[in-house]
């Protein structure tokens, strides 16, 4: 390597090893989170439902006005000015009533995730059977499509119970990405020194 190129690798070092902190932080806020999720599941995701309001109003005011300010020069203004009206509508519903967006929230990706999992699992089985004479062991592809098939059929079926399950098994995840990005933080503080 080079003295000019070491010399390049040793300031972006040193300059991501200044922002170490922010990815404590965030670590520590995701454990909260989870740990939160853990003890406390309705009034955590009510919580986040608010805040979700809250992100999607102002989210829907700011689009409005930039589908306005630049409707001279953009051609596509209409569908920014429609994607700002639908996030203060959601916004303001989430605001407003956020039991109810601390039920559908978790139980929207409960059902796209049984959802994809159905379809991934006949993509699967589809593709192996379609493939059969050009790859080996198809078989297990084909098994492997018919387990995230039951198990997209056995969320749709059980949304409630699946749903349970997400946010717990949502909350684990996020203490376990919490104690990483700690770890990750103080790893990207030692590369400064």
């Amino acid at each position: 390597m080079t003295v000019d190129a070491a010399a390049s690798v040793n300031m972006v070092r040193q300059q991501v090893s200044k922002n170490w902190w922010i990815l404590l932080v965030q670590g520590i806020a995701t454990i909260l989170l989870g740990v939160l999720l853990l003890i406390n599941p309705a009034t955590t995701l009510i919580a986040i439902a608010w805040v979700l309001g809250i992100f999607w109003l102002v989210g829907g005011v700011l689009d409005v006005i930039g589908a306005f300010t630049g409707k001279n020069g953009n051609r596509h203004w209409f569908w920014g000015l429609l994607g700002g009206i639908l996030g203060i509508i959601v916004g303001l519903i989430l605001i407003v009533q956020p039991v109810l967006g601390a039920v559908v929230i978790p139980t929207t990706l409960t059902l796209l995730l049984g959802l994809g999992a159905a379809l991934g699992g006949v993509f699967n089985i589809i593709g192996a059977i379609m493939m059969r004479k050009e790859i080996e062991g198809e078989f297990w592809m084909i098994v492997w499509g018919a387990i995230m098939l039951l198990l997209g059929i056995w969320i749709l079926f059980n949304l409630g119970s699946a749903t349970i399950a997400y946010v717990f098994v949502m909350a684990i995840f996020m203490i376990v990405g919490g104690v990483v990005s700690i770890f990750g933080a103080f790893r990207l503080r030692s590369l400064g020194r």
